[in-house]
């Protein structure tokens, strides 16, 4: 997908960046000692990997000509995870810039701002978490591999209506906004200012999804597919993206939309007051309804350590359907949640794993 860049220059920067650091020798992944800084703003532990920030001290911003100086840039090809402790308000500019082989980083509430290229280029990092008290974000911050591209894979986790969330819309990160867990579920909505709520749904199943509304209000909903999406101020440009629209059902204030949509594919469903000026509360729905359910054991019934009948209750991670199968019936169905030891059968050794709660 072609990623519209409103910040060309930073950009620039990033790949600046990455040039230079290109051009230094290249840091082996072992060998580096220990190094906790003498006023304690950071610690490096190299049988871990993990580099750790107790300081907004040490939180100082950069840019592409003095990246070098951030005091861990010397092992960052050795850094796997970063933990970053409460108390820390920010992440400065540049400050994880490229580091090759993060995969993790501990964010805690107490940060309220990111900076510019601060994640940028770490490529082994594949989902971050984004408290709503985060209030500024910087260009390029993350989610952008060291080719300027959205990093394959990943996604942000925030909560509806967050801060994170619209600079995520905004840019084209993907991002974890889950509506429901499975199945019928519903939210209520406060409004205002014809403000749009969104909500992610990647189905694991080829699915038809029911979302709609109740209220006394005249709303709107709307699906979007990640992958086609247009972001814009002009709410008539982002309703003209959307792959479904739904004002009214029939004479009603409410809105209805029936959708198939496909396994693995990330759509944001999203709802609105039809009125800017509008105010007020209200709820919204969505039950889905697997072509086929993809199963989790749910739980054992009372009965099946007792081997009258060993049945297990099964729910769809997709629609929330829950069933209750004996053993054989899902090893004769061949339900893949009951391959617990992943071997590719379902037999007895699964059977014993399950009966010791080892699922």
């Amino acid at each position: 997908m072609v990623i519209n860049m409103k910040n060309k220059r930073t950009v620039s920067l990033i790949l600046s960046c990455v040039l230079l650091l290109s051009t230094l020798s290249v840091m082996t992944l072992v060998g580096f000692a220990d190094d906790t800084d003498a006023n304690g703003t950071y610690k490096y532990t190299s049988s871990t990997g993990t580099l750790e920030i107790f300081s907004d001290d040490i939180m100082i911003d950069r840019t592409e000509d003095d990246v070098v100086k951030n005091p861990w840039y010397s092992y960052k090809a050795a850094i796997e995870h970063i933990i970053i402790y409460d108390g820390v308000t920010k992440i400065s500019d540049f400050a994880f810039c490229r580091e090759d082989n993060l995969v993790d980083i501990v964010i805690p509430d107490s940060v309220t701002s990111i900076g510019t290229a601060a994640l940028a280029g770490c490529d082994s990092l594949k989902e971050i978490t984004i408290s709503d008290n985060v209030v500024k974000i910087g260009d390029n911050a993350f989610g952008f591999d060291t080719q300027m591209k959205v990093t394959d894979g990943f996604r942000c986790s925030c909560s509806a209506g967050s801060y994170a969330q619209n600079w995520c819309l905004q840019n084209y990160i993907p991002f974890n906004t889950p509506f429901s867990s499975s199945g019928s579920e519903t939210a209520a909505i406060t409004q205002t200012g014809g403000k749009q709520a969104f909500w992610s749904f990647v189905p694991v199943t080829d699915c038809e999804i029911s979302f709609y509304s109740k209220s006394n209000f005249d709303t709107v909903g709307l699906i979007y597919d990640y992958d086609t999406y247009t972001y814009s101020d002009t709410y008539s440009v982002m309703r003209g993206s959307a792959i479904y629209y739904n004002d009214d059902v029939g004479n009603n204030l409410n809105f209805g939309i029936t959708a198939k949509l496909s396994a693995g594919k990330r759509y944001y469903l999203s709802t609105r007051f039809k009125l800017s000026s509008q105010t007020g509360s209200y709820s919204v729905f969505v039950e889905a309804t697997c072509d086929k359910h993809e199963f989790k054991i749910n739980c054992l019934e009372e009965d099946f350590i007792t081997g009258d009948k060993q049945n297990l209750e099964l729910e769809c991670i997709n629609c929330g359907t829950i069933v209750s199968k004996s053993f054989i019936d899902a090893m004769n169905e061949n339900i893949s949640c009951c391959d617990v030891n992943k071997d590719g059968y379902i037999n007895a050794k699964d059977y014993a794993m399950i009966l010791h709660n080892k699922y």
